[in-house]
């Protein structure tokens, strides 16, 4: 297979227009990052190392590489340094589509790729870590990247803080790794959590409950375009049926099967009904599958992997958000969910599922309606009783936007991990 030809993510012109007092240098350490300009992998964990390089940190951020893509490479002012782990480059995919667990869930020949994968890593945090002189190590996910983070804390002095998505506590739990995860919590100098649900599961692991911190990804949601969002209306028929909207990873956890039996149920009381399904994942034709063995296959529309700053128009175009994740296996549970506070943001009603962090936004019958796991009935039902119910669903829409605009504005997460990383950086200096 040829080469990809590499693209850099962003452009590499200067972006920083005024000179900006150097407040200290932090290695972040991730799993999921944009390859390039589009890709939504780890999107959050780009936007917090660039919005905190625009306060005057100097970030260095250490994530795999993947085919195509620049091994080093200056993204709106972050250094990003990329490890190779595998020959050919085509094999490194082990993190692809933004989440290691699932790849390893769907395909066991990847197992054989997290040996080379953890010694590359780690071998390139160590280089960084013995030639960078930074102040802080930021892990993203408690593993691996905060076992190197742990390793080189504990080797050089330099305070280690690991940021917790969800996925990474709820899951992983085999006795070994349990053990790793509660040795690289407790080891930590501070711990950042995305949802009180997150919180609780790692305080059952930690001794020092005082260094968890609640912490949420920010989140910004640019202005929809009215001309693109008549036109995804027009070309879909919104109106003369609800709109139904999933943007997301296209995996059984995601509860899209449940949404293509909902519009099942629904297409006999609710004939114009439509689901748009954006974003691609290792289920996909699987859910292809059943939309037409289930005879929807002309109301769940399939619209594939959409660019960031193009969801906002899908968010606008849509009368309702469908977000029924479950627990999945192994473990794995929804830590906050980023797309039910974008939705919000972009005022569209939420229906979700009572599962993990969800419930700290979506509180039912105020900012969403819940409904329980593995219920297509029940969506159906919330669907229908939002259609009959305008003031419920516009004191859900109000509430939904105040409380993203309140709790999750990337503003407000950049100056939370600033202040964080300001108090380590002097107490030690």
């Amino acid at each position: 297979m040829g080469n990809i030809p590499c693209r850099p993510m962003y452009s590499n012109k200067e972006t920083h227009k005024e000179q900006v007092v150097c407040r200290g240098r932090i290695l972040c350490l991730t799993s999921s990052f944009p390859k390039w300009e589009g890709d939504s992998s780890g999107v959050f964990v780009h936007h917090l190392a660039c919005d905190l390089s625009r306060l005057g940190w100097q970030i260095d951020v250490i994530a795999p590489h993947s085919e195509g893509v620049a091994a080093i490479e200056q993204s709106d002012g972050v250094m990003v340094y990329r490890f190779r782990y595998l020959w050919p480059e085509s094999l490194e995919t082990l993190c692809n589509a933004g989440s290691a667990v699932v790849n390893l869930q769907k395909n066991p020949f990847n197992y054989l790729k997290i040996a080379p994968f953890v010694a590359s890593q780690g071998l390139h945090v160590l280089h960084r870590v013995l030639t960078g002189k930074y102040d802080i190590i930021h892990s993203h996910w408690i593993i691996p990247q905060g076992l190197h983070g742990m390793i080189c804390s504990m080797a050089t002095g330099i305070p280690h803080v690991v940021t917790v998505h969800g996925g990474d506590v709820f899951s992983l739990n085999w006795f070994v790794l349990k053990f790793l995860k509660s040795r690289i919590l407790n080891r930590a100098q501070a711990i950042t959590v995305n949802s009180n649900a997150t919180l609780r599961q790692i305080a059952k692991i930690t001794c020092n409950h005082t260094k968890i911190y609640s912490m949420p990804m920010g989140i910004s949601v640019d202005a929809p375009d009215p001309a693109v969002v008549d036109s995804i209306r027009k070309k879909y028929r919104a109106g003369s049926g609800p709109l139904l909207l999933f943007v997301g990873r296209l995996v059984a956890e995601k509860g899209v099967g449940d949404i293509i039996r909902a519009v099942q149920i629904l297409q006999n009381d609710v004939p114009g009904v439509r689901a748009l399904i954006v974003g691609d994942g290792q289920d996909k034709a699987h859910f292809v599958k059943l939309s037409q063995s289930l005879g929807v296959s002309d109301k769940v529309i399939f619209i594939g992997q959409v660019p960031p700053s193009q969801v906002v128009n899908f968010y606008s175009a849509a009368d309702i958000f469908l977000g029924p994740s479950k627990r999945g296996t192994g473990g794995w549970t929804e830590g906050l969910g980023m797309t039910f506070i974008e939705a919000m943001f972009a005022k569209v009603p939420v229906i979700a599922s009572r599962s993990g962090g969800i419930i700290d936004t979506v509180q039912h019958e105020r900012t969403g309606l819940l409904v329980n796991e593995n219920s297509p009935e029940e969506i159906a039902s919330a669907v229908k009783r939002l259609r009959h119910a305008p003031d419920l669903l516009q004191k859900i829409v109000e509430n939904g936007h105040a409380l993203a605009k309140e709790k999750y504005s990337r503003q407000m997460c950049t100056q939370n991990f600033s202040s964080l990383f300001s108090g380590m950086v002097n107490r030690i200096s």
